[in-house]
């Protein structure tokens, strides 16, 4: 499981640089892995409740979002 600090900078890592296709893939899987949230992609990609003004993603802010993810157990 990630840490913040450790999922901020891989999510920084995929969204800003420009990763062949395999990378992203292979990033995106282990990302996905490694935090508890299976709808993470959607508050990265999906979402502009963490876009700051100058239209840049909190990495911050996006990263303690997906790691406060709590299943519901019924």
């Amino acid at each position: 499981m990630y840490d913040a600090a450790t999922l901020a900078g891989q999510l920084r890592r995929l969204v800003e640089l420009d990763l062949d296709e395999d990378a992203e893939d292979a990033l995106i899987a282990e990302i996905g892995a490694n935090v508890p949230d299976p709808e993470w992609m959607g508050a990265v990609f999906h979402s502009r409740g963490f876009e700051r003004p100058d239209g840049t993603l909190d990495y911050d802010a996006v990263s303690a979002h997906i790691l406060s993810y709590r299943a519901i157990r019924l």
